[in-house]
Formats: C-alpha cells, sequence, structure tokens
C-alpha cells in the first residue's frame, strides 16, 4: 500500500473555475438580474397603488355616506309632498265627479225645462187657435 505521503504528493488540488462567459451570456445574466429588480419594484408599486386606491375609497366612501345623510331629510319631504299631492289629485277627482254629476243633472234639468216650455208654448197655440187667433198673433195678454 502506498504511505499517505506518497498519496498526497499525486493529489492535484483543484479550484472549481466559473465558466467563460461569453457577450451574449454576460448580457442574459446582467438582464435577468435587472428583471428580477424591475419585478421587485413593480410588484411594490402595485401594492402603493391599491392601498392609495383603498385610501381613496374610503374617503370617497365617507363621503357619500354623508350626502346620503344630507339628502335624507330632502327625500323625506319630497315623498312626503308626493303623498300630499296624491291626496289633492284624489280630491280634485272627487270633486270634479262631483261636477260632472251636477252639469249632468243641470243638463237634464234644463232639457225637461225647454220640454215643459215648448209642452206650454204648444198649450198656448192650441188655446189661441182654439180662440181664432194666429200663431203670430200675441193676442190677449192676460193668458
Amino acid at each position: 500500500m502506498p504511505s499517505p505521503l506518497a498519496a498526497a504528493a499525486e493529489t492535484l488540488l483543484v479550484r472549481p473555475v466559473p465558466p467563460v462567459r461569453t457577450a451574449f451570456d454576460q448580457v442574459v445574466h446582467i438582464t435577468s438580474g435587472l428583471t428580477s429588480i424591475l419585478t421587485v419594484l413593480l410588484c411594490l408599486a402595485a401594492l402603493w397603488l391599491v392601498v392609495g386606491l383603498r385610501r381613496r375609497a374610503i374617503a370617497i366612501e365617507a363621503e357619500l355616506a354623508s350626502l346620503a345623510k344630507d339628502l335624507r331629510p330632502l327625500a323625506e319631504r319630497a315623498t312626503a309632498a308626493a303623498e300630499d299631492v296624491r291626496a289633492v289629485t284624489q280630491k280634485v277627482d272627487a270633486i270634479v265627479g262631483e261636477v260632472q254629476q251636477t252639469a249632468s243633472s243641470v243638463g237634464a234639468t234644463v232639457r225637461a225645462t225647454a220640454d215643459l216650455g215648448r209642452t206650454v208654448v204648444d198649450a198656448m197655440r192650441g188655446r189661441r187657435r182654439e180662440r181664432g187667433g194666429t200663431d203670430g198673433d200675441r193676442g190677449d195678454r192676460a193668458d
């Protein structure tokens, strides 16, 4: 068996040497590193934008809640006014119905009166004829 000293003399010490990089390999290596850094920066920027959007959304939500609080009394007043208008409209409709019935009744009364007037006039003309007068003759006004 060989001695350990003899074996140590024949042992080669090897140091790992990185492979030789070409210009293309060097550009790809640098680009890969820059891409990693840029990806991290873009993720941080996106996170910052999302946080900013969330803050703005909260501010807008608070503003909308304030507007809703301010508009609620106006909406209640508008609803009450609409109910008042509805009640007035119903009353007007009822009055219009009564007026239509009254107008119809008055019209019937006027027609009946006109018919009665014609009947009276026809009766008076008939009496005049019996007395010997003409239709155009007014005759005695005491009749």
